[in-house]
Parts: C-alpha cells; sequence; structure tokens
C-alpha cells in the first residue's frame, strides 16, 4: 500500500515539472508569435495567451514589454480604450521601463483622436499622469493605485475593461485581502452603472458578508436596500435595510436617501399612505438638507389631498415653495394652493393673497399679470372691495404695459366706477 501511495506522489511531481513553463521560453515565444503576426490573424490568441502569462508570471521583468504588445493589439484591433488602460499601467507599475516615453506618446495620440465627450473632458486629467514620474513602489500597492486613478476617471466606456482588470487583480492577489473591501465595492458600483443589476447587488451583498467592518458598507446596505424595493421586490427585505441605514449610520449621505425610499416604499409598494406620509414627515424632520425632501413635499401634499386632507395638503406646497422658491415647480405649487382655497374652502382672501404672491415672486412669469388679474377679479367681485380691485388693476396697467391684462386691466376699472 506505501508503495502505491509513493508510486502515486512521484507521478504527480513528474507530471508537474513536465507541465511548468519556464518564464523566459515562454515570453520569447509570445513575442516571437507577436513579430510574425504582421496580419493580425492571431490577435485574439495572443490577447488571451498574454493574459495567462500575467497571471502565471505576476511582475515579471518582462511586465513592461507584455502591456506594450498588448496595448499595440488592441490599437489595432480599434479598442483604443482598452489599449489605453494598458498604456497607462506601464507607466504606473513600471515607471522605469525604457519604454515610458514611448508609452506617454502613445497616450497623447490616442486622447488626440478620441472625440468621445467624457474622454475629452478627462484629457487634461489624463495627460497631468502620465506626465508625472512615479516612483518605485511595491507592486501590489502600484497596481492599486493604477486601478484606483482609472476607476476615479469616471468613464462609461472603460467599465467593462475595469471590471475585467480588477478580476485579474484578484487572481494574482488572490491570497491577499488587502483593499479587497474597496475592489468589490467598486465591482458593485461598476456593474451598476453597466446596469447589471444582480451582479452589482451580488458585489454589494459580498461586501456586507465579508468585510462587516468596511467603510463602505453603509453605502451598501443602501444600494442592497434599494435594489430589493425597486429592482427585486423584496419588501420586508428592504424596510429591514433602509431602518438599520437610518438607525445605525444617521449622520451618512445614505440615511437620508434610505427615509425616502423608505416612505416610497409604503406609498407604492404596500400602498399604505400613512406608513408613508409618516415617514416622508420624518425625512423633513431629520433630513431637512437632503435633496429628496423636494419630491417629500409633493408626495405629502398629494397624498394630503387624496385623502381630503386639504388644509395639510396646501401646507405642504405652501411649504415647498418656502424652501424652494426658485424651482421650477415652485409657481405650481402656488396654483395648487389657490385651487384649495377657492375650490374647497370657498376663501376667497386666501386665494387672492397667493394670486398677489404669485405675481409679485414671479414678476417675470409668463402667467405674473393673468394672476394680478384674477385677484382683482376677487376682491371686486367676490368680497366686495372694489377699492382693493382698483389698486390691483392700476399695478398691472403700469407693470405690465405690454401685456392684454393692461387693457383688461383699464376695462375693469371703468366697469367698477360705473357701480
Amino acid at each position: 500500500m506505501k508503495k502505491k501511495f509513493l508510486f502515486i506522489i512521484i507521478i504527480i511531481l513528474i507530471t508537474n515539472a513536465i507541465g511548468q513553463v519556464d518564464e523566459s521560453t515562454y515570453f520569447n515565444y509570445l513575442q516571437q508569435t507577436y513579430f510574425e503576426n504582421t496580419k493580425g490573424k492571431l490577435n485574439h490568441f495572443l490577447i488571451e495567451e498574454f493574459y495567462q502569462y500575467q497571471l502565471t508570471f505576476p511582475n515579471s521583468d518582462q511586465d513592461d514589454q507584455v502591456l506594450w504588445m498588448l496595448g499595440d493589439i488592441f490599437e489595432k484591433e480599434n479598442k483604443q480604450y482598452t489599449a489605453l488602460i494598458k498604456y497607462a499601467k506601464i507607466i504606473f507599475l513600471h515607471p522605469k521601463s525604457k519604454l515610458i516615453e514611448q508609452v506617454r506618446l502613445r497616450i497623447k495620440a490616442l486622447l488626440s483622436s478620441m472625440t468621445d465627450l467624457e474622454f475629452t473632458q478627462k484629457k487634461d486629467q489624463i495627460t497631468k499622469q502620465i506626465i508625472k514620474n512615479y516612483p518605485l513602489q511595491n507592486y501590489q500597492d502600484a497596481y492599486f493605485e493604477w486601478l484606483s486613478f482609472i476607476y476615479s476617471l469616471n468613464i462609461s466606456r472603460l467599465n467593462s475593461v475595469l471590471l475585467k482588470e480588477i478580476n485579474l487583480y484578484n487572481q494574482i492577489f488572490k491570497d491577499s485581502f488587502k483593499t479587497n473591501d474597496v475592489l468589490c465595492f467598486w465591482q458593485g458600483c461598476l456593474y451598476e452603472k453597466e446596469n447589471n443589476i444582480n451582479m452589482a447587488a451580488a458585489n454589494y451583498t459580498k461586501l456586507l458578508t465579508l468585510y462587516p467592518e468596511s467603510i463602505f458598507r453603509s453605502l451598501a446596505l443602501y444600494k442592497t436596500a434599494y435594489f430589493n424595493y425597486s429592482k427585486f421586490g423584496e419588501f420586508n427585505k428592504a424596510i429591514d435595510g433602509f431602518l438599520e441605514i437610518i438607525n445605525s449610520y444617521s449622520n451618512s449621505d445614505s440615511a437620508g436617501n434610505a427615509q425616502f425610499y423608505l416612505a416610497e416604499l409604503y406609498e407604492t409598494g404596500l400602498k399604505n399612505n400613512d406608513e408613508a406620509l409618516n415617514n416622508y414627515r420624518l425625512l423633513l424632520e431629520a433630513f431637512p438638507d437632503n435633496p429628496l425632501c423636494l419630491k417629500a413635499l409633493k408626495r405629502i401634499a398629494k397624498i394630503s389631498y387624496s385623502k381630503k386632507q386639504y388644509e395639510d395638503a396646501a401646507a405642504a406646497y405652501m411649504q415647498l415653495f418656502e424652501k424652494y422658491p426658485d424651482d421650477d415647480f415652485a409657481p405650481e405649487a402656488l396654483d395648487k394652493i389657490e385651487t384649495i382655497y377657492s375650490g374647497k374652502f370657498n376663501d376667497f382672501e386666501r386665494s387672492a393673497s397667493i394670486l398677489k404672491l404669485y405675481a409679485s415672486h414671479f414678476k417675470t412669469h409668463k402667467n405674473a399679470a393673468e394672476h394680478l388679474y384674477r385677484a382683482a377679479g376677487i376682491y371686486a367681485f367676490k368680497l366686495d372691495n372694489t377699492s382693493e380691485a382698483v389698486l390691483i388693476c392700476q399695478q398691472i396697467i403700469k407693470g405690465f404695459k405690454e401685456s392684454d391684462y393692461a387693457d383688461k386691466a383699464k376695462k375693469l376699472i371703468l366697469k367698477l366706477g360705473k357701480k
């Protein structure tokens, strides 16, 4: 039995020895194939073989040449964005390479040929990085710094390429847990940008499970909860996630958003308007500076109106106007308040005051004169206040001379004078 076991071990060792490829031999073979590939028929073969070489011999002495050849092949394949990444990798990982100046020229040529708006906006940022003289540093640190730079560019055309590069990094440094949470979060974000929500959610969940102390935990938790709500219909999981963010990460940027989408989930997902109102109001109280407060006020007004809570609806619209007077919706908010006062309460005094407020705040708006004229009509025929109606008409005549309502105001004054 022992002899049989020893024989098996010897066979395995011999097989491994035969299967091993000498680094220099492998590189020389690839380089020779690259030079002989004048018609490009072996481009795809070479790309795969160069990737395999990088996995087998990371940080080899020939790595800069491998990256140069890869960049050149991708250029010939009209994959300029991938070529750019490969060339930039040489600058970060091999700053003392003899190819550095050639690499910089290639990158500048690529940048000058690219007309994509995203790239043209980032040309200065890329150029600034490629002319820097980077110090020699730990290979993994340099690799991560390069990935960080590419990710920071936030160029959509680089997303899929960057995902492959992160995967290559993870394979090369598979025994190191350094920065793994960062890369996991980046992968989630990149898949999300590529609209691959399942893969994005999987990476965010991986981060939450494997790296619970990560600085990205609150963001990953928010993203996961939002997907459970908006994409997967897992409302209970979404509620748990949103509540954890609100309670455990109340000072994070995600907490306010979580509060809003928790309210929206109750409104649109569970059709529970009472809970929706409570949570929209909690957003206004706890996170008053969150950009989603504007939407929350609209939702509060809409739900309150549907529940025939007209005073609450008017109050929400007024709060919106006072907090966001320059928003495009502000004029409409005042119109809705006026409609509530005149149509639901027959409160013509407050109706007229809202019309006057509209005209005074939105003086250049196309409907300003019309609103003033309506106010004058209310004072004249609903409130029996002729003097106020005449004052408003005079204001229209003076402030809106070119408007049709100036003539109407004159006629109204004459009509009131005959009463």
